[in-house]
């Protein structure tokens, strides 16, 4: 664990972290040099770069000139883009997206919001490009679709009407989902009428200015004036719906994360070299962050101390940010108890399933998993674990997430891989679940908590690489069942092993499947130890992470968003 937070938190000096701490100190916004530093540090190119890092160098800087009156760089900037563009024009997304905005004068409708269809104007729109907030759990739409729907819902019962953005595709292949659709009363979802055939960095890239063309209409139809756009990822996709809100004059707040900027270094603290591609990704996502920051009147960190431990290291420039709004928020999960879910065995033993419960091991304890399934989630990892060894023989495995029947590229190799598990010795005893609507989910975790198999205890396990923060896990805790985190991401942050839960290194199944035996072996889970565990990860997010704490978080944030001065998200 040492070595990949910023400076001063491990053993190893983070260098990523400490060279741009140099570069802030030694270089403005609008000087190439400081880029090209960081773009020769990031592809291990000690003097010459290829064409696009350069470009990408020359070009962002060449952008923070023209908004600095007086900048020295604004005249060789342009001389030099003028250059590129004649050169190069084409050579790569990266630098065609740079120079179109250079070189495309804004709309001067685009600052009139018309907003007259008659709606109620929605206050806070935010987006969401990775999965649709109505689809839960398919393709790339995880927790943070959840999330969002649940905390729109709460805001608008505030007052807040609330609007989310997203697109078409990616999310339901072969099927068109309706332009809008109404989630909770107050809280509107529009998916903008741009097809991508995935939800990745690079089709974000490639789609940059349909996206932001569509969101200036969306804007223009849906928020009235004064809405507050809130973004919450460094990509594209979020930057398009940024500059749409810029041209409209339209308040920017930003979900701030050290992402990718907490990966760039290995666990010796030093920066990871890459192939061309991933460098060219990589960069282009840290200066989209710094732009963003730089656009933005309002700072939202994920956790309460975000702006003390995590983000200096990584945005150095936060020191010379101090007339933004800034917000450190825990992130929460609905307390409330669930509906109950009337039949589980119903469920967990459909005839139509693939991999499901023989209904005479329903009673028996399991290890159950929440999420969209992907690599990074390690769902695979874990079915690996408890086929491999004693886990299969004293506990059943429960997966829920993913579109099984139309799954994309992603979900179709990890679904395939599970059922690959699938034998003599596994039949009955694994089950794989569609993703499930939220209340459902929860009501079954409530469930879970609240039974006590004779054979043992439940026990959810979040097997993830790297989990930012981990809703699920919240969710599960609230439920009281005892719950196994990440050793590696913002669990460690409300999760203390043997407390409240089990923290475990996920890196690999090997890894895993040792974790849990020895939860197994070093009786963790023997009933009399177990009850206070429940108890205190009941209380723990009730207190601290509940989603009503966070809306009215959310809530006074935007408040004092609204109040503060229009010139201050054009920070020079």
């Amino acid at each position: 664990m040492t070595g990949t937070g910023p400076a001063g938190k491990g053993s190893h000096v983070n260098e990523f972290a400490e060279l741009r701490k140099s570069i802030h100190l030694n270089h403005g916004p609008d000087d190439p040099e400081g880029y090209l530093r960081l773009a020769r540090a990031l592809s291990g190119e000690g003097g010459s770069l290829d064409a696009v890092l350069e470009g990408m160098s020359r070009l962002q800087a060449f952008g923070r000139a023209r908004e600095s009156e007086g900048s020295p760089h604004a005249a060789e900037g342009e001389a030099w883009a003028i250059r590129f563009r004649k050169r190069h024009g084409g050579a790569s997304p990266y630098t065609d997206r740079r120079l179109h905005d250079l070189f495309t004068p804004p709309d001067p409708a685009a600052r009139n919001p018309r907003n007259a269809t008659g709606r109620r104007p929605a206050a806070i729109v935010q987006s969401l490009f990775y999965g649709d907030p109505a689809l839960s759990g398919r393709a790339s739409g995880g927790g943070l679709g959840t999330l969002m729907r649940s905390l729109g819902k709460t805001l608008a019962r505030r007052g807040l009407p609330v609007l989310t953005l997203t697109v078409q595709g990616g999310s339901a292949p072969g099927t068109t989902l309706p332009e809008t659709e109404t989630l909770d009363e107050g809280h509107e979802l529009v998916r903008l009428p741009v097809a991508l055939p995935e939800r990745t960095p690079e089709a974000f890239l490639m789609a940059a200015a349909f996206i932001e063309a569509a969101a200036s209409e969306a804007l223009r139809d849906w928020a009235g004036p004064g809405s507050i756009v809130h973004i919450r990822y460094l990509d594209d996709a979020s930057r398009a719906v940024a500059s749409a809100a810029r041209r409209l004059r339209l308040p920017i707040a930003l979900t701030l994360t050290p992402d990718p900027h907490r990966g760039v270094c290995g666990p010796d603290g030093r920066i990871a070299r890459r192939g061309a591609g991933e460098t060219r990704e990589q960069f282009n996502r840290i200066l989209i962050g710094d732009e963003l920051l730089h656009w933005s009147r309002g700072l939202v960190g994920i956790g309460r101390d975000a702006f003390i431990d995590t983000l200096p290291g990584y945005f150095p420039q936060l020191e010379d940010a101090r007339g933004s709004v800034r917000a450190g928020v825990d992130e929460g999960v609905d307390t409330d108890p669930p509906p109950p879910v009337g039949e589980p065995a119903r469920l967990l033993c459909d005839p139509s399933l693939a991999l499901r419960l023989d209904p005479r091991r329903v009673d028996e304890p399991a290890i159950i998993c929440v999420g969209r399934l992907n690599a990074l989630k390690g769902q695979l990892n874990l079915a690996r674990a408890w086929a491999a060894g004693p886990l299969r023989e004293c506990r059943n495995l429960i997966l829920i997430g993913g579109d099984l029947d139309g799954p994309d590229g992603e979900e179709r190799a990890q679904r395939d891989g599970i059922r690959a598990l699938h034998s003599d010795s596994t039949a009955g005893r694994l089950c794989h679940l569609p993703a499930q609507d939220n209340s459902i989910v929860r009501g079954l975790l409530a469930w879970w908590g609240s039974r006590r198999p004779a054979g043992g205890s439940d026990l959810y396990v979040c097997p993830s690489l790297k989990e930012e923060f981990g809703l699920s896990i919240l969710e599960a805790m609230a439920a009281g069942l005892p719950s196994c985190a990440p050793l590696n991401g913002g669990a460690r942050g409300y999760l203390r092993h043997g407390i409240n839960g089990f923290l475990l290194d996920t890196r690999d199944s090997a890894s895993l499947g040792r974790e849990l035996s020895a939860l197994l072996a070093q009786g963790w889970l023997e009933t009399e130890k177990l009850e206070g565990l429940r108890a205190e990860a009941k209380r723990s997010v009730e207190e601290n992470y509940s989603l009503k704490a966070m809306a009215e978080a959310y809530a006074d944030f935007y408040v004092r968003l609204s109040g503060a001065k229009e010139g201050q998200n054009e920070r020079e």
